[in-house]
């Protein structure tokens, strides 16, 4: 059996975010674009709790520039960005907040 030919996606994309009750909007939304490969980031605020807003920001963040980094090499694996690097980039907040 053949493989199906490999064709282009072509994804149309928006973000929007609700700040519900809480005073400031802690969530953050990224987006990273390589040698036509894209990586999409949402990080959920921490319910209201002090440096939420900044802990979802420094998330996005890393995992972006880690996509940046990989993706200079070649096509980076989306597991590995996903399951590896979250606790690395979530190791920083601590020093951000």
């Amino acid at each position: 059996m053949s493989s199906p030919p490999n064709k282009p996606v072509q994804l149309e994309y928006a973000a929007i975010s609700e700040i519900g009750m809480r005073s400031s909007n802690q969530d953050h939304i990224g987006l990273a674009q390589r040698d036509g490969l894209r990586c999409f980031v949402v990080a959920d605020g921490a319910g209201g709790h002090h440096g939420g807003e900044i802990a979802s920001r420094v998330v996005v963040d890393a995992l972006l520039a880690r996509f940046d980094a990989e993706a200079s090499f070649g096509p980076p694996r989306p597991a590995l960005l996903c399951g590896t690097r979250l606790p690395a980039a979530g190791a920083g907040a601590p020093w951000q907040a």
